[in-house]
């Protein structure tokens, strides 16, 4: 997606900062740092803004937890905290509220995901909604843990938003214990299943994921049952790690065993599956096959890699391979060429 921006926190507050000696406003600044992503990738899609607050989960397939505690990024984390305590982080300054209006005013208007170490909880959340709010116009998208839903006030005041096009959060597993130990937050199942019913209750429109871990898959069977009894569509997300993970050879799910956990999977339970992203069409039932959507493969993610015999499969060009690590992890297991895509 040749339009499509990824600006962590503190990257997009230090390239309107050095942006801003040139511009001598915020908003020029960040019109600037815009301008700049238009020329490089030739358009303007879609800007998704990743918060860096602290976050209360540990999820498996995050490289942050694997990073916390850790010289820089815990000395980073510790300034960007004070910062955002004391107003001098994007929010405080403005930078947020003038990013809103650059989006808005471009046309067509280009759509804003909110994403991140849980927005919910960030120190200057109010500031943050009251910067959504002041653009009616808005396309927005909200992305995260979202644990914060769980409080009726705040789903009542987000599912206000005029431009709000959709809320999207995780469910590793229908069990509590599962779900919790993945996410490496204990409560955290219940505090999710709260602000889904809060979410639902709104009628805010709602894409829910799972992150396809080997560990989800053990009870993957089941968590598509308990989605599909409760009305609600699930995308399936390929797990593709992050560079600065480090090796992630026990969260890599091999692909026989995905296939293996769709098939036993009751049908009606597949058809909650309204996506299926980043998969080899080889892992999933031929009733998924063209529900299969590429991976974004964004800055600083591994690498795709195709085994030996992907050149002779059905579904040459539309695959988005498997990580690079999963070869020095599995080789190329389950990776089965396909005589067709139906």
């Amino acid at each position: 997606m040749s339009g499509f921006v990824f600006f962590r926190e503190k990257q997009l507050a230090l390239r309107i900062a050095a942006a801003w000696p040139f511009h001598k406003t915020v908003a020029g600044a960040v019109r600037a740092v815009l301008a700049e992503e238009i020329q490089r990738a030739g358009s303007l899609d879609e800007v998704h803004l990743y918060f860096e607050n602290p976050c209360a989960q540990a999820c498996e397939f995050c490289e942050e937890p694997r990073r916390r505690g850790q010289f820089p990024s815990r000395h980073l984390a510790s300034l960007l905290l004070r910062a955002q305590e004391l107003g001098l982080d994007l929010v405080g300054s403005g930078a947020l509220a003038a990013l809103v209006d650059t989006l808005m005013d471009l046309e067509p208007k280009v759509p804003l995901t909110i994403t991140g170490h849980d927005w919910t909880r960030h120190p200057r959340r109010p500031e943050i909604l009251a910067a959504l709010e002041r653009r009616p116009d808005a396309r927005l998208r909200l992305q995260g843990p979202s644990l914060g839903f769980s409080s009726p006030e705040l789903t009542r005041r987000v599912a206000a938003l005029p431009g709000l096009e959709w809320i999207a959060t995780t469910l590793q597993s229908s069990d509590a214990a599962e779900h919790d130990a993945m996410v490496g937050a204990p409560g955290a199942h219940a505090e999710l299943l709260a602000a889904l019913d809060n979410l639902k209750a709104a009628r805010v429109p709602l894409v829910l994921t799972v992150v396809l871990s080997r560990r989800a898959l053990r009870t993957l069977p089941e968590t598509l049952s308990f989605l599909a009894a409760r009305r609600l569509s699930v995308s399936l997300q390929a797990f593709i790690p992050d560079e600065a993970m480090g090796p992630a050879f026990d969260v890599l799910a091999p692909l026989d065993e995905l296939r293996r956990a769709l098939e036993r999977a009751p049908r009606e339970a597949l058809l909650a599956i309204h996506s299926v992203v980043g998969v080899p069409p080889c892992a999933a039932p031929a009733l998924l096959r063209r529900k299969i959507a590429p991976a974004h493969r964004m800055k600083g993610r591994e690498g795709a890699r195709f085994g030996a015999g992907c050149g002779t499969c059905a579904a040459r060009g539309r695959c988005s391979g498997v990580p690079s690590s999963y070869f020095v992890a599995l080789g190329a297991r389950g990776m089965e060429p396909l005589a067709s895509t139906d």
